[in-house]
Formats: C-alpha cells, sequence, structure tokens
C-alpha cells in the first residue's frame, strides 16, 4: 500500500474525529469556544519535541 507523502495532508477518520471532539470537550470547548480553539490553545502552551 502507498503511503501518504509528508506534504499531502490525510483525511482524519471518524474515530480520529470522535476523539479530537471528546478532548476538546475536556478542554472546555462549548459553542463559545470552539473546538479547534481549545485544543490549539492546549498545543500552544506544550513545550516543542524534537523531531530529529
Amino acid at each position: 500500500m502507498k503511503q501518504p507523502s509528508r506534504n499531502q495532508p490525510t483525511t482524519p477518520t471518524r474515530s480520529e474525529c470522535e476523539v479530537f471532539l471528546e478532548t476538546a470537550r475536556q478542554l472546555e470547548a462549548d459553542e463559545k469556544k470552539s473546538a479547534a480553539n481549545a485544543l490549539m490553545g492546549k498545543l500552544a502552551h506544550r513545550p516543542r519535541q524534537n523531531q530529529n
């Protein structure tokens, strides 16, 4: 099976979307704070990992 290139985005599976939304709810996402904003805010405060 051919692997997607690093530059080509992949479509998330349904279970990945469910995990995303569940995690966002744990971070207090609601109508006023979108799921993406909740998760991006959390990620912005995490230390970066070296990817070498």
